[in-house]
């Protein structure tokens, strides 16, 4: 019998790329999208590059990665001949261009990791981006300012992406990376969620301000996300042509049991 579930698993989301992507996602079909391998479809990265000792956040370790296996070292023990090379990592689930799980907000024995998150709730979202270059590392970014920048799209979204240009790639200092950016605070969230948002993305390594990871006011813009479930999507590059225009976009996270985030490779599909 043939399955026709919503897919919920890495699997199921590669599925969608087939011939029934139109059917899976009939919103793709309303939009008029072409199928995944037509030569009208663009495909926009906003990842940015994981490296060896890259800038990373005082509470995650070191970003290693080194070989582990050589394609000399494989000839050999291989006798000559075909041979394979392989590299090993050491990340956290938080390193790169990544999005937050739940039990990284909520301490809760029933806060869902980012195995247990489905992929078409979450992390597939009619999106768009909005340029607000400008302000001052530390400084909040006013919710009018992102409000006007959503009333100002041709059409309602449910992922927003925010380009602040606050952190090139690759961030030329590591303080740049720690401390060099703007945030949103709690209101800004669920000003947001109000509006149908589910999906914040920011080109920064967090939705909040460095400042506000200590003192009286923790966090708050990751606290509202949890509040609303709207889904963090951290560290990306957006490029400023991207900005106004409405896409489909792709963060599909690793399926990592007890993870509390993971790496994504994200995409926005034009």
């Amino acid at each position: 019998m043939e399955n026709k579930t919503k897919p919920d698993t890495v699997s199921g989301a590669a599925e969608a790329l087939d011939s029934n992507t139109n059917e899976q996602f009939p919103d793709m079909a309303s939009r008029g999208l072409a199928p995944i391998d037509s030569p009208s479809v663009e495909l926009v990265d906003l990842t940015r590059s994981i490296r060896n000792r890259m800038p990373h956040s005082g509470t995650q370790p070191v970003p290693m990665i080194w070989p582990s296996s050589t394609h000399a070292e494989s000839a050999s023990a291989r006798g000559g001949g075909f041979s394979t090379g392989s590299m090993a990592m050491l990340l956290s689930d938080h390193s790169g261009t990544h999005v937050d799980a739940w039990n990284h907000l909520d301490p809760g024995p029933d806060a869902d990791d980012i195995a247990e998150m489905p992929l078409t709730d979450f992390f597939i979202a009619q999106a768009a981006a909005i340029d607000v270059p400008g302000f001052r590392p530390d400084e909040t970014i006013p919710t009018a300012v992102l409000l006007a920048g959503l009333d100002a799209l041709p059409e309602a979204v449910e992922g927003l992406l925010i380009r602040t240009a606050a952190v090139p790639e690759p961030p030329p200092t590591p303080q740049t990376y720690l401390n060099g950016f703007p945030g949103l605070d709690g209101s800004s969230v669920h000003a947001l969620a109000d509006r149908g948002v589910r999906l914040i993305g920011v080109d920064t390594r967090s939705v909040d301000t460095a400042a506000s990871e200590f003192g009286d006011n923790l966090q708050p813009a990751h606290r509202a996300c949890l509040h609303r479930h709207v889904v963090a999507l951290e560290n990306l590059i957006i490029p400023v042509d991207l900005c106004g225009r409405i896409f489909e976009l792709w963060v599909l996270p690793l399926k990592i049991v007890k993870g509390t985030g993971s790496p994504v490779r994200a995409v926005a599909r034009l």
